[in-house]
């Protein structure tokens, strides 16, 4: 049998197939090889002695480490101005990673009723991602967002307290997700989502529920050197560069520091570029 794991709890894999949701274990054999499934994972299984276990795995599209899920064609970063305060390194970071796995990244700013800078909007718009206002007390600005990921897979990320569960309480009409409410005492959000799992908006649209996290190990990249290929508003004028290995850090007559220069290049998403660099760089060091 066939089928897609919709999640996984210590070792146990729930794997919804024709319409049915199957319990399953590793195969013994499998377990050796060190793969591991993932949510979102399409996984060959097999019922022996009244239980299901997994065979193998179908080869996947991508692999996102954190969340650690499979198959997904969108990143929902979600994100608030404020209450908890937006973190644009964190956000930088989701980014790259989704250039990096070549998933398409779309920015969701929720609880828009509170607030909203449209600087921040503006930087990541006219950079040419996807950035969408949600609240859900806007059914419109939701469903905005459905028009975009409809029949597709995608998975939702952010810090803890941004609203990832009140979005997916809305979208799922089965209230299946308890929601809780900012700590004001700490300004940050409680996690709600313990677990990643996969949810049916419709027979064709899935999005995967993901706990929330406050940082990103950007180690998936092997070099510093290779960071510059996931800005997306480097491309532009990179070739205009004296040297075609240019960093964008050092080196003399760099094109993408003369346009920060001139506001075409945002100085905030360059600091980013440069905090992630020395990150990577002493993580390749020790």
């Amino acid at each position: 049998m066939k089928g897609k794991i919709i999640k996984s709890i210590s070792g146990v894999f729930y794997i919804e197939s024709e319409g049915r949701v199957y319990e399953a274990k590793q195969f013994g054999s499998f377990k050796k090889q060190k793969i591991k499934p993932l949510v979102g994972d399409i996984a060959n299984f097999v019922e022996k002695d009244g239980s299901c276990l997994i065979e193998s795995i179908v080869d996947r599209k991508n692999v996102l480490i954190r969340p650690n899920v499979a198959n997904v064609d969108n990143l929902l970063i979600v994100m608030t101005i404020s209450t908890p305060s937006i973190n644009l390194l964190l956000l930088d970071k989701f980014l790259v990673m989704a250039e990096y796995n070549k998933i398409r990244p779309i920015i969701i700013i929720n609880k828009k009723d509170i607030k909203l800078d449209e600087m921040i909007y503006n930087m990541y718009k006219n950079i040419g991602y996807d950035v969408f206002e949600t609240s859900i007390y806007d059914d419109e600005s939701i469903h905005k967002v459905l028009d975009k990921i409809k029949n597709e897979t995608s998975v939702l990320s952010g810090p803890s307290g941004v609203g990832k569960s009140s979005i997916m309480n809305y979208l799922n009409k089965n209230k299946l997700i308890k929601t809780q409410e900012i700590s004001m005492k700490l300004n940050k959000g409680k996690q709600t989502t313990r677990s990643v799992q996969l949810y049916s908006i419709d027979d064709m649209t899935n999005i995967i529920d993901t706990p929330g996290f406050t940082s990103l190990e950007i180690d998936f990249l092997e070099s510093e050197d290779e960071l510059k290929n996931y800005y997306r508003e480097f491309n532009k004028y990179k070739s205009k560069c004296r040297f075609s290995s240019c960093l964008h850090i050092n080196e003399p007559d760099c094109e993408i520091k003369k346009q920060i220069e001139e506001e075409n290049i945002s100085s905030i998403r360059y600091k980013n570029y440069l905090l992630m660099y020395e990150e990577i760089k002493a993580k390749r060091r020790y």
